[in-house]
């Protein structure tokens, strides 16, 4: 079996849940824009936080 490993940062398993989202909704176009949009501020703030 494999191993589950837990996602202790809140803003990665928000994102991961998005993603398992979109296949199950029927407006797949906006969950997927609202995942994208998500994921591109996540990395700006990464990023943002390495350059300092």
């Amino acid at each position: 079996m494999g191993r589950i490993r837990v996602i202790s940062d809140s803003r990665l398993r928000q994102l991961y849940a998005l993603a398992h989202a979109i296949p199950q909704r029927t407006d797949k176009k906006a969950v997927a824009k609202l995942w994208f949009e998500r994921a591109k501020a996540l990395l700006s703030r990464e990023a943002g936080s390495r350059k300092r």
